[in-house]
This record gives structure tokens, sequence and C-alpha cells, in this order.
């Protein structure tokens, strides 16, 4: 699930150059939506995208005025964001931050706590909520509802 930043949309993070022209391998936190990589910001600064190639949960990118593994070894460990704008969602997609502050419940309503964030260490996302943590996976979320703003939960399997 993609994390926001103001206007901007975390989508990974690089992981090490590739080869000696200055090609990156970007590990992806996105794995939903239709991309469209023109611009990329790496700290604040942004990057033109020359060479877009997705494989899976990685992307190897190419950017302009970066040409050397010298260059390219500064970006190591970046954290890469994309204007929001840039992705389309399909209509059961939310971003992390929509979600942020839900009421997590169970299925007879009782307030178990708040969605304090949210995780993603390979397998799925991981809602955390200070006391509790659940994975976002149909076993465990029966609903999320936009509209309450609550995430229905099946507390027993906790």
């Amino acid at each position: 699930m993609p994390q926001t930043k103001s206007n901007r949309l975390l989508i990974g993070k690089i992981l090490r150059p590739r080869g000696l022209a200055g090609e990156l391998k970007l590990q992806l936190t996105i794995d939903k939506g239709q991309l469209t990589i023109n611009d990329i910001y790496i700290d604040n600064v942004k990057y033109h995208v020359t060479k877009f190639n997705r494989q899976d949960e990685y992307a190897y990118i190419k950017l302009e005025n970066v040409n050397t593994i010298e260059q390219a070894e500064t970006l190591r460990n970046k954290q890469v964001y994309i204007d929001a704008a840039a992705i389309t969602l399909n209509p059961d997609e939310v971003l992390v931050d929509d979600i942020i502050g839900f009421s997590v419940v169970d299925e007879k309503g009782t307030k178990l706590g708040t969605l304090k964030f949210v995780e993603n260490y390979g397998a799925s996302d991981v809602f955390d909520c200070g006391t509790f943590s659940f994975p976002n996976e149909d076993a465990f979320v029966v609903e999320t509802n936009i509209t309450e703003r609550k995430i229905v939960i099946r507390a027993e399997l906790l």
C-alpha cells in the first residue's frame, strides 16, 4: 500500500547501482495501480527518468545526469517519490495516508484500537495499532469502510 509525503507518493527505495553507467536497482513498495514514471524525487531533488524497466517488485531505472557508478552510489538506500497524480488507483485501492487514524473494530463493532501506521515486510502490509498489529489479508480484514473510517477485523485471529 503506497504511502504519501504531502503530494508525493513513496514508490520505493534505491538498493544499489547496476553496472557502471549509473543505472539503479529500485525496490518498489507499490505493487498496484498504473505507474507513469517520468520524474522522481530523491531528498526533494527532482530527477528525470530516461529508462524504467519493472520486474515484479523491482525496477531498473536510469536517471538523466546520473552517468557513473560513483554518481549512482550516492543515491544508495534513498527513498524514491513520485507526484501522487502520476498513479491511477483501482476503485478498491486506497493510499496509506487515507486510512491512518481509522478505527479498528471487531465483527461485533467493538473498538479495538486506531490504525497508527502501516509497514510492509515483503509478504503483505502489516497494520499497526500500537498495542497490536495484523496483516492486511482477507483472513484477518473483513472490511475497510472508507465512509465510516473503520477497518473491521477478525479479532479471534490476533
